[in-house]
């Protein structure tokens, strides 16, 4: 097989404005044979999602289409279903290199909120915001996962990801991360009745066996008030189980997006602490991002 490293006249007309300087020192296959022929050597090496030449030639084109060199589509394009994805980093080096990428920058990024500001040549600055609730309600939060291992992160790439595909639709073509292409997890409904969740049902408690009756002696000093009556035994307290804490309530007595941040934080910890179920979970999100549009828009006509 040969393979030709592009020469000067090919390197002063690259293809896409963000091709330039990553072609200047990569191998890249000039026909079909050539690229078919490199596709069955990698495919051969047994890299993860590229075990098929067709897999390796499918990432191959996808990169050239988006202007990337083909050792750096064979490390960023996942073929994911029968279907290309790039990671949400690889999207947004894209965009920056294209040449129309004024600002990119994170505003806020936390375990339960990302926020961005992003602005195109031309166009005025844009806010994008993805929240935990919006992860829960897609149902991409899963016991395990990584929106529970590494929230902040997750946050950004989706925050990130949407932004780019919304405002730079010519530059990323339709492309989606890994876990934009992953099934959604399933779960089954929860009623909510007024504002409360119905909690998880408990396991039925196994009935004491009835207590056996001891004769009671007296004894000296241990009469009542010297009657010889038996004292009678103290009754040994016993702990009520605690109710169910009522999420939807709190999220509608909340009157900022502070406090429905902060409610957000503790959902995450009890989801983590199976205090909660991710069903639950859906239900709680879905309510707290319609009370963030409330105070938003109470805010908005306020001012």
């Amino acid at each position: 097989m040969t393979m030709t490293i592009p020469n000067d006249a090919q390197l002063a007309t690259p293809r896409r404005p963000s091709e330039a300087g990553l072609v200047a020192h990569s191998l890249e296959p000039n026909s079909f044979p050539e690229a078919l022929e490199l596709a069955k050597v990698i495919a051969h090496a047994g890299f993860k999602g590229l075990d098929t030449p067709g897999a390796v030639l499918m990432a191959m084109m996808r990169g050239r289409e988006i202007g990337l060199p083909t050792g750096t589509a064979l490390q960023v394009v996942s073929i994911i279903e029968g279907k290309t994805s790039v990671g949400a980093d690889a999207m947004k080096s894209l965009v920056m290199r294209s040449g129309t990428c004024e600002r990119f920058e994170v505003l806020e990024s936390t375990a339960t909120v990302c926020k961005i500001v992003v602005q195109r040549s031309g166009q005025d600055e844009k806010e994008r915001t993805y929240t935990m609730e919006d992860a829960v309600r897609a149902g991409l939060v899963k016991e395990k996962g990584a929106y529970m291992k590494i929230p902040a992160t997750m946050l950004r790439h989706r925050c990130e990801s949407e932004a780019c595909r919304e405002i730079w639709p010519d530059v990323v073509l339709g492309l989606y991360t890994p876990d934009e292409l992953v099934e959604p997890e399933r779960a089954e409904p929860v009623h909510v009745v007024r504002s409360q969740v119905l909690a998880p049902k408990e396991a039925p408690q196994p009935t004491p066996a009835p207590a056996q009756r001891t004769p009671v002696v007296a004894a000296a000093g241990g009469s009542d008030g010297g009657s010889g009556k038996p004292k009678a035994p103290a009754d040994n307290p016993i702990d009520a189980p605690a109710a169910p804490r009522d999420w939807i309530a709190e999220i509608n007595a909340a009157e900022t997006v502070a406090a429905l941040n902060a409610l957000g934080k503790e959902m995450l910890a009890a989801v983590r602490a199976k205090e909660i179920s991710m069903a639950q979970a859906r239900e709680i999100g879905t309510r707290s991002a319609a009370r963030k549009a409330e105070i938003e828009s109470a805010t908005a006509v306020a001012s």
